[in-house]
């Protein structure tokens, strides 16, 4: 083993685990002073026979590592960085604790090539200070307790502890706002920003990520922590970056049944995008390149794309029912049983990504202004857990205030419950606690269900939409 190496790398450990020690103190005490106005502070101490250094220090197969030790630690008690504490009886030989010198904090940071503690408080508040000007309240809101964290010389916790980090982490943040309303594709955004289509991927997606989870209103976000999807997973985050305009792919909004859409073709002449359309008749057809697509005829269920979308808008819907379905199996379930069936009928994907919720504000305002499709009832079939449970809130809050959960009651529960999942104590307690929510108010007997007897519903355990409805005497 080399000597020198070996002794850089050990300086290195110790002083950074009692610089660590220092700042964790600092963050939990606002009046920092330094040492001399705080009479009695404790300095920050190592305990040896406690530390991650004890197995190296008693190597009796090696005893040249815990000389090597005391060498380092000598040097750097004669420099006035460390005092230091033998045991008794074993002076010069064996140590039993080691603390940090108030005076020889900063030779300690200049040792190890660290910036000082006060130094990356400075630039974090440097690199933060433009989202005080934020056009969102939440990240305004944000700025504001970070920044009176650091006025009290305590460090925040991640994702705007470094400011090397933070620094293009506050630059995406700059332009969500901005991002256009269909959404970006994430290496695009990244290439625009960063001039690497990769860089937002490696350096600041995990961080933004984080700080939506901790801190974004959850009625600005299309996604539940609770979901049955890991947190980490590629759903969640996809989901996530979704709801702030950053894409992994363009989308598609799926959907079956008649309605009509008139469209503006695109500006070269071309045929507007989209599927294939049943014309209602060709006297219909705009002079100014905008036609009429009735949607009827294409069953089994069509995928629109945004571009399309954005150029389109409903000018008819002639069904005795609006059904969302949450997940995608059971949209194709329930589209092979029911074909025919005078119903628009909507796939989610869960959570709605932002391509969905465009269309389903665009289908309630026609829904509200148009007298043939003001009473026309809409449904919501998806999981009997607390994710269904949170799209349908979601749902009924931004877009359809009467909307009417379908299959996701008690009785479904208790008819398919061999087929139910189990789940954990942690996901019971949730249940629990949303029972006592007012705002669950309504779905206090499924979440009482659920809490009791530990077990929740997937609709795919549904085999036949027909049978399940006829059961429950619906449709």
């Amino acid at each position: 083993m080399n000597e020198a190496t070996f002794k850089r790398a050990f300086q290195e450990r110790l002083l950074g685990e009692l610089l660590d020690r220092y700042e964790r103190s600092v963050r939990r005490r606002p009046d920092h002073r330094p040492e001399g106005h705080r009479p009695g502070a404790r300095r920050p101490q190592l305990v040896l026979r406690k530390s991650a250094f004890w197995t190296d220090y008693t190597d009796e197969m090696d005893y040249k590592k815990r000389v090597w030790m005391n060498d380092v630690c000598r040097a750097l008690a004669a420099s006035g960085v460390l005092s230091l504490k033998w045991e008794r009886f074993r002076e010069g030989d064996m140590l039993e604790r080691v603390q940090l010198e108030w005076g020889g904090i900063d030779a300690a940071y200049r040792l190890i090539g660290r910036d000082p503690y006060d130094a990356v408080l400075e630039r974090l508040r440097s690199v933060l200070s433009p989202l005080q000007d934020h056009p969102w309240t939440w990240v305004r809101d944000l700025w504001v307790e970070i920044d009176g964290r650091l006025a009290e010389h305590r460090r925040p916790s991640a994702p705007f502890d470094d400011p090397e980090a933070a620094a293009p982490l506050v630059r995406v943040l700059l332009a969500l706002p901005h991002v256009d309303e269909d959404g970006e594709l994430k290496r695009l955004f990244s290439q625009r920003l960063f001039g690497d289509s990769k860089y937002f991927e490696r350096h600041v997606e995990r961080r933004l990520l984080m700080l939506l989870k901790r801190h974004a209103p959850t009625d600005v976000l299309a996604w539940d922590p609770d979901h049955e999807a890991s947190d980490d997973g590629p759903q969640s985050r996809e989901v996530l970056l979704d709801s702030v305009g950053i894409l992994d792919n363009p989308g598609s909004l799926w959907l079956n049944g008649p309605i009509v859409l008139k469209t503006r073709r695109q500006g070269n002449g071309q045929a507007a995008e989209g599927p294939p359309a049943h014309r209602v008749s060709a006297s219909e057809k705009r002079p100014n390149l905008e036609e009429r697509l009735n949607f009827e005829a294409l069953s089994g269920g069509v995928g629109l794309s945004s571009s399309f979308l954005r150029r389109s808008e409903i000018v008819g819907l002639d069904v005795e029912r609006i059904v969302l379905i949450e997940n995608w199996t059971s949209f194709h379930q329930w589209v092979h049983e029911r074909a025919g069936a005078p119903e628009l009928v909507i796939y989610t994907g869960g959570f709605p990504r932002r391509i969905v919720q465009r269309f389903l504000a665009q289908l309630a305002s026609y829904r509200a202004e148009s007298a043939s499709a003001r009473g026309i009832p809409v449904y919501h079939w998806g999981d009997i857990d607390i994710g269904g449970i949170r799209i349908v809130s979601f749902l009924k809050t931004r877009f359809f205030p009467d909307l009417i959960p379908l299959l996701m009651d008690v009785e479904t529960l208790e008819a398919y419950r061999d087929r139910a999942m189990a789940v954990d104590e942690g996901y019971a307690r949730t249940a629990a606690a949303l029972h006592d929510d007012p705002r669950y108010e309504a779905w206090r007997p499924v979440l009482r269900w659920i809490a009791d007897r530990r077990l929740r519903l997937e609709q795919e355990s549904i085999d036949s939409v027909k049978d399940a409805l006829e059961r429950r005497g619906r449709m």
